[in-house]
């Protein structure tokens, strides 16, 4: 008595459950390294059921919908300029950035490799090998 292949499988579950669970705890993250003034409490109304309603969902469309309702409640000024809330076929502000180090740094490579006390004095002479 072996077990029966001729019937289809069993159904797959619509999401692995280790990955729906990291992704509701990977909400819950996010919203506790918030700031308590990056959210507008005028959006934001009750934390305590907003995080009960993420901790015990089972649905990914509930998990979701806590998301965007975490987002519209996150205070403009702690958004990334990099970040627009405007709607795609608007043009992004365009922000001055200033040149990492490292890009500061790439453009000066040499001083990098070969790096000169800092003194007033001019450089000594370079030295002939024979």
């Amino acid at each position: 008595e072996g077990t029966d292949l001729s019937g289809p499988p069993p159904p797959l579950p619509l999401r692995p459950p280790a990955r729906f669970k990291t992704l509701k705890a990977n909400l819950l993250d996010i919203h506790a390294a918030l700031p308590p003034n990056a959210i507008d409490p005028t959006l934001f109304k009750d934390p305590d059921a907003w995080t009960m309603k993420v901790k015990l969902t089972e649905s990914l469309s509930v998990l979701r919908s806590c998301l965007m309702q975490l987002e519209r409640a996150v205070r403009d000024n702690f958004i990334s300029p990099n970040f627009s809330r405007a709607p795609k076929n608007q043009p992004l502000l365009q922000h001055k950035k200033e040149p990492s180090q490292a890009a500061k740094n790439a453009g000066n490579a040499d001083a990098l490799m070969n790096p000169q006390p800092e003194t007033d004095a001019p450089p000594p002479p370079p030295s002939s090998l024979a």
